[in-house]
């Protein structure tokens, strides 16, 4: 078995993939419990915290629906993508997308933790290896997607630039087994590709047919980076320019 965790930023894709893979028959994968934090901060013990993983998801199969964020602020439940009752000895994968509160629960608000130390400690708690899953976006379609939304772009800035330094963090003191990282822009235009990549790096089998059907429900979403203004281009641009994995992929 596998703990698969989420890291990052709203609007970045992390409720789609988790859904996705939640769909998967060996995948149980709750939405928004905040496992991690339970774990490590609140005493959480792993069979309590792999019990509660199971019941959720088992409560969302039992409505029918999942219900999440899209990309750009709207919402749709996933009725369609196999939620289904899982049982915790026959799971692959388990997991939680929370995705916000896991980088503060392993780095601090301020980078206050160790994040080794935090790691070490979680891997010591769940006894399985662990996957931390980090999604990226664009920084300049993620603002836009959230001012259309009505948030306030100064109050997100200091969220964003606070969470780009946990994810650089995160991603040089993490194995490289540990990490996988998918940018949106890349699961919209190839979603096939990208979630056959996704499964095999958690080591579970996915058919051609559940990919086909997956890809189905990624929607293919255009930058949005009109809605701008001049002075906000210039603060995104100053935060690209800090961090190397994001001014590599722009």
């Amino acid at each position: 078995m596998i703990f698969c965790c989420f890291a990052g930023f709203a609007r970045s894709g992390t409720s789609l993939v988790g859904s996705i893979l939640n769909a998967h028959p060996k995948c149980a994968v709750s939405h928004e419990l905040d496992v991690v934090t339970k774990l490590l901060d609140n005493g959480v013990s792993r069979e309590q915290a792999f019990q509660m993983i199971i019941n959720k998801v088992g409560e969302e199969a039992q409505k029918g629906k999942r219900w999440c964020p899209t990309v750009d602020g709207g919402k749709y439940h996933f009725d369609k993508l196999g939620l289904s009752q899982k049982k915790l000895d026959e799971v692959e994968v388990i997991g939680d997308k929370k995705a916000g509160k896991t980088l503060f629960t392993l780095c601090g608000a301020q980078i206050s933790k160790d994040a080794t130390v935090e790691l070490d400690r979680l891997r010591n708690i769940v006894q399985v290896p662990i996957r931390v899953l980090i999604c990226h976006r664009d920084p300049f379609s993620v603002f836009s997607a959230l001012k259309m939304g009505g948030h306030p772009f100064g109050i997100k800035w200091c969220s964003f630039d606070r969470m780009m330094g946990h994810i650089d963090l995160l991603r040089k003191v993490l194995a490289p087994e540990e990490l996988i990282e998918v940018w949106l822009e890349e699961l919209t235009s190839k979603p096939q590709e990208e979630l056959r990549r996704i499964f095999q790096r958690l080591g579970v089998v996915a058919s051609d047919e559940f990919i086909s059907s997956m890809a189905s429900h990624v929607w293919s979403k255009p930058n949005r980076r009109s809605c701008l203004n001049e002075s906000e281009v210039a603060e995104v641009k100053a935060a690209i320019e800090k961090y190397d994995f994001l001014k590599m992929r722009m």
